[in-house]
């Protein structure tokens, strides 16, 4: 269900850059709607498009990307860095627990810096370090917390930081 969501919220969001318009942009959202629902056995879906993001909301999740994109319903504080928007975010509920994921770039920080961030604040919320394999520019850690996992996968892209930190309720 979340790769159909987050496929459907890349193509309706390339659609958007094609600048159609804003006739265009519904008619795009009521296709999308329509193949979300077709490829989930008529589950509901809610697909929202504007000049900067696309949105697909579901009965059992979310997805969003663009420049609007924000952390996710429920996301826990200490995975969120101060001051960074996600590019992407998405929340798939399923049977009473929640799976996050979010991928941010940041331009002018490094890996280092911001998993540095995130590690502090995982501790200070009581979580502990499971899997740790840092080098220079990349990182792959795992913290296992009170409420769930947390695992970031971060590369240094040619003067910006890239990250991917997943969250898997318990």
């Amino acid at each position: 269900m979340k790769q159909l969501r987050v496929a459907l919220a890349l193509i309706a969001l390339g659609l958007v850059g094609s600048g159609c318009g804003k006739v265009a942009d519904k008619a795009t959202e009521k296709l999308t709607e329509k193949a979300c629902e077709d490829g989930q056995r008529g589950e509901n879906c809610d697909v929202d498009i504007s000049e900067v993001g696309t949105s697909v909301n579901t009965d059992d999740g979310e997805s969003s990307a663009g420049a609007t994109t924000d952390y996710p319903d429920g996301y826990p504080d200490y995975l969120k860095i101060d001051g960074v928007a996600p590019e992407f975010a998405s929340k798939d509920s399923i049977g009473g627990s929640a799976t996050f994921s979010v991928a941010v770039v940041e331009d002018d920080a490094t890996v280092e810096d911001l998993v540095g961030t995130l590690r502090s604040q995982l501790e200070d919320a009581g979580c502990t370090s499971t899997i740790d394999d840092t080098s220079p520019g990349s990182a792959v850690v795992e913290y296992a917390c009170d409420a769930g996992t947390a695992g970031i996968i971060a590369g240094d892209t040619g003067g910006s930081a890239s990250l991917t930190i997943s969250f898997i309720e318990r």
